[in-house]
């Protein structure tokens, strides 16, 4: 069986990198040619995410005004260890650790290939041509992302689209297609951000402008929530919105929406489109450049709008009714199927398999 690792730098245990990486060993079977070993370089907050995971945590021992210069001096050390292991294949999270493992194996002559697996938009959270070239083959996340990476390396670099796993068979949260209520019904789950990443001003000035009653549910956390109370306030919707808090299993509290709302400024990934597409709940989310367009059908399983063009958001949210016209949940938890761990495994093997013999299945 081939050896693979997975590494990372700290995690705090309570992100979107951690629920992936978990349902990647969730979804692991004996009979994979492949065995998957967790390395966290820098540790962890809570170990939760890691109980069906095969991991090795190396963390910081001294205290946190010196953590800095103490992973300066670890990092090198940790990386070294664990490339002499030679496995088959090294991927990583962080552009400063894959290329570490890069040239250390050309210094060494180690025989295993280094793969990018990186979790952000590049143009938003950008990392230099040195590091994006320090790579055997980069796992892309999205459509996106594939394009602003194909910019930036050479032609010998082998760059895989896989998406990323999300659990798709969870309960649908309305059976059938429910009747309208007097009022809209809809659901943000994220961090708190006025005008930064989440662009929750931007969401909060287009409910201002719609002409029906809604409920705005509001799941997570973030250091603008008293900015966003008081703009809520003064743009006349406060009354209409609901804070949730953090909440560690947030679609058992989801009865009944209308719509999942993103209007993020950028994403890698957005997990949150996918995961209340799998509970058959309606998805609006901006056209920011990566993610939201591999996930969204338009008009089939939600809407995508034109970022920083309030006036159509508003025309999509009101709109939004005649999605759950056209398709009843069940359908809408289809459009997620892609998305499954069961099928990222496979595109996951698939370019594992693929680098190995050295081929190419540029997707």
């Amino acid at each position: 069986m081939s050896e693979v690792f997975i590494i990372t730098p700290f995690l705090s245990g309570k992100g979107g990198t951690e629920t992936i990486i978990k349902n990647i060993f969730k979804s692991i079977r004996p009979e994979n040619k492949y065995s998957f070993k967790l390395f966290v370089l820098g540790g962890t907050e809570t170990k939760d995410w890691l109980q069906e995971s095969d991991f090795c945590i190396k963390n910081l021992l001294l205290p946190k005004k010196f953590k800095k210069i103490e992973y300066l001096f670890r990092l090198p050390y940790w990386i070294f260890q664990i490339a002499i292991k030679n496995p088959k294949i090294i991927i990583s999270t962080s552009p400063i650790i894959w290329s570490m493992f890069y040239w250390l194996k050309k210094i060494l002559n180690l025989g295993y290939k280094v793969v990018g697996w990186y979790h952000f938009s590049i143009s938003e959270k950008p990392f230099s041509k040195f590091e994006a070239n320090s790579q055997d083959a980069f796992f892309s996340i999205s459509s996106g992302i594939t394009a602003e990476m194909k910019e930036k390396v050479n032609n010998k670099i082998k760059i895989f689209t896989i998406f990323n796993p999300i659990p798709v068979n969870g309960d649908i949260s309305f059976p059938t297609p429910h009747k309208k209520t007097n009022k809209l019904e809809l659901v943000y789950i994220g961090r708190f951000d006025y005008d930064k990443q989440k662009n929750l001003s931007e969401l909060f000035t287009a409910l201002s402008k719609i002409n029906e009653a809604f409920e705005l549910k509001i799941f997570g956390e973030g250091e603008d929530k008293a900015k966003l109370s008081r703009y809520a306030n003064s743009i006349g919707i406060s009354a209409c919105i609901k804070w949730m808090g953090f909440q560690t299993d947030i679609w058992k509290l989801i009865k009944k929406t209308d719509a999942l709302i993103l209007t993020s400024k950028y994403e890698g990934l957005p997990t949150v489109l996918i995961e209340a597409l799998a509970h058959g709940i309606p998805v609006i989310s901006s056209n920011c450049s990566t993610g939201p367009e591999d996930i969204v059908v338009d008009k089939y399983n939600g809407y995508l709008y034109k970022l920083g063009s309030v006036n159509e958001l508003v025309k999509k949210i009101s709109e939004i009714g005649d999605i759950e016209l056209i398709n009843e949940p069940y359908e809408l938890q289809k459009t997620a199927m892609k998305f499954s761990p069961q099928n990222y495994l496979l595109r996951m093997i698939q370019a594992l398999d693929s680098l190995d013999r050295g081929t190419s299945v540029d997707e």
